[in-house]
């Protein structure tokens, strides 16, 4: 197995970025609020939410809002070809796992 899809299942457990049961058509992700430690889950829509820059990279920029505590998070998302996240860049949050944000809502 490949270091990136080892670091994929790692960061985002099962298949890269698709939680067990997830629809075919969503990529999920999962951000940390670096303010308040909450572990958000974000899901893109593969035919919507992504778009490819003027180099023909498939990125995506979303601004994510936690549930609890209403922080927000700006990120842009780079994806290869297959979907598979490339790099993230994160303004005032960090990726997390599915493990980290289960682990949060099973302490709810």
């Amino acid at each position: 197995m490949s270091f990136l899809k080892k670091l994929s299942q790692t960061l985002f457990g099962g298949s890269a970025g698709q939680p067990s049961g997830a629809d075919s058509d969503g990529i999920y992700l999962y951000v940390r609020v670096k303010r308040t430690g909450e572990v958000v889950q974000v899901r893109l829509h593969r035919g919507n939410d992504l778009a490819r820059d003027d180099d023909g990279q498939l990125f995506v920029r979303k601004v994510i809002m936690g549930t609890r505590s209403f922080e927000r998070v700006e990120g842009t998302f780079f994806f290869n070809d297959r979907f598979q996240l490339i790099n993230a860049d994160l303004s005032g949050g960090e990726l997390a796992s599915e493990a980290d944000y289960r682990a949060q809502q099973a302490s709810a």
